[in-house]
């Protein structure tokens, strides 16, 4: 198997991409719009809503629960939360999700 590196530069005419194996083919591939930083703010910014989101919920908890309790309900809401947005959406569009800007 050539790799992308031994080809001629006029025989690579899709966008090369930064994922390894660097040969792999993904013809959707479009690079993103959005800096490291703007996604990890998008990501810590629902991380905090999912964190807000449970501390609410367990202030409506009938049965006092211990700070230990507390911070185990809480990292889990944000597991799932994460687990399910971002698995789901992966197995929804897993074959185009290389060209999404999502």
């Amino acid at each position: 198997m050539s790799s992308v590196v031994d080809q001629p530069v006029e025989a690579i005419k899709e966008i090369l991409h930064p994922y390894y194996p660097r040969d792999a083919h993904l013809p959707h591939y479009v690079p993103s719009q959005f800096s490291m930083n703007e996604s990890l703010g998008t990501l810590g910014s629902a991380v905090l809503a999912l964190a807000v989101v449970s501390v609410f919920l367990i202030s409506k908890a009938r049965t006092p629960l211990s700070g230990k309790d507390k911070f185990v309900v809480i990292w889990m809401m944000v597991c799932a939360g994460i687990h399910i947005v971002l698995e789901g959406y992966f197995s929804f569009n897993h074959s185009t999700l290389a060209g999404k800007q999502t």
